[in-house]
């Protein structure tokens, strides 16, 4: 598979590139609830986790969570999200990264849960 590479100038006149998330990882009709968790994506070898945004919603109202690693270590975003509602949290192209090797874990409410995670795995 080929990519393109985009850059973009930012407001100090210096280059970026520019990333399209190119992984969508989905948990359906889980229950994320509890201490353990779910890992909702794993990186390839030497890899890191770049977050550019999540979909969400599920049966009862509350937070999810989002970890980087396992439930209880460094949490890195909440989202609420109201009972039968998505809710969309758009992180743009330079989302948040996770540390090299490193899972996304996800917890929540009790109930059945539906989160959708897009971004892209990159060399650190």
């Amino acid at each position: 598979m080929s990519r393109v590479h985009l850059h973009g100038v930012k407001s100090d006149g210096s280059w970026a590139p520019f990333r399209m998330a190119d992984v969508f990882k989905g948990i359906f009709n889980s229950s994320i609830n509890g201490a353990a968790g779910v890992a909702a994506w794993t990186p390839g070898t030497g890899k890191r986790i770049r977050i550019m945004g999540i979909i969400a919603n599920g049966a009862t109202a509350g937070t999810i969570n989002f970890y980087d690693n396992t439930v209880g270590a460094t949490q890195v975003l909440a989202v609420g999200i109201t009972t039968n509602q998505s809710t969309v949290v758009d992180l743009g192209p330079h989302g948040l990264p996770l540390t090299a090797g490193n899972p996304l874990y996800v917890s929540g409410p009790a109930g059945l849960s539906n989160v959708n995670v897009y971004g892209v795995e990159e060399t650190p």
